[in-house]
C-alpha cells in the first residue's frame, strides 16, 4: 500500500557538506586569532566571505526542494503549497563530467513561475520520491 504523503528531508551527504562548509571557517578564524600578529588575517576574512558565501548558495538553494509530497500537491522548505493541477512543465536535467552521467534533477514548473527541484542525490528518501513523482509525472529525474 503506498502511503499518501512523503515527507522529504536533505541527504546525509548534503548535510555533511553544509556542516563542514560551516565549521571550516570557524577553524580558521581559530587560526588567525591564535597567530594575531602574522599576515593570516586577510586569509582569514576571505575564507568567510567565500565559504559563508558558498553555504549561503546551498542554503538558498535548498528552499526549492520538496518538504512534503502528497495526492494533492507538494509543499516547498520555504512553506510555499503548490497543486499538482497547477503543473506547467517539467525539465529534466542531466549533470555530466567529461561525457560521464554524475547526477540528474527534475525541475517541475508551477503556475505563477514557482518551481520545485528534485535532486535525489540530495534529498532523502530518494527512492521513494521519484517513484513517486514518477507516477505522477510519467517522468524520471536526468
Amino acid at each position: 500500500m503506498s502511503p499518501t504523503y512523503l515527507k522529504v528531508g536533505l541527504s546525509k551527504k548534503l548535510k555533511a557538506l553544509l556542516v563542514t562548509a560551516v565549521l571550516f571557517p570557524s577553524l580558521c578564524m581559530a587560526v588567525g586569532i591564535i597567530s594575531s600578529r602574522s599576515v593570516l588575517w586577510p586569509l582569514v576574512l576571505l575564507n568567510l566571505v567565500v565559504f559563508g558565501g558558498f553555504v549561503f548558495f546551498l542554503w538558498f538553494q535548498t528552499l526549492n526542494y520538496p518538504r512534503l509530497i502528497d495526492d494533492e500537491g507538494i509543499t516547498k522548505r520555504n512553506g510555499t503549497r503548490l497543486l499538482w493541477k497547477d503543473l506547467r512543465k517539467l525539465v529534466r536535467g542531466t549533470g555530466k563530467v567529461e561525457g560521464i552521467r554524475v547526477g540528474g534533477s527534475l525541475r517541475l514548473s508551477f503556475q505563477d513561475g514557482e518551481h520545485v527541484d528534485i535532486v535525489p542525490n540530495s534529498i532523502s528518501p530518494a527512492d521513494a520520491v521519484t517513484s513517486y513523482i514518477y507516477k505522477k509525472t510519467g517522468v524520471l529525474p536526468g
